[in-house]
């Protein structure tokens, strides 16, 4: 799956994503496959 599915599939994806970035603002718990969901550089 790619970014845009999930935001097709969940629509609050993007409140998802905050939280995460809340949580983890540093980016330590997360993949490079993910980094690519999450749109992370």
């Amino acid at each position: 799956l790619k970014a845009a599915d999930f935001k097709k599939l969940y629509p609050r994806w993007d409140d998802a994503l905050a939280v995460r970035r809340d949580i983890d603002p540093d980016n330590r718990f997360v993949s490079p496959y993910m980094a690519g969901l999450f749109g992370i550089e």
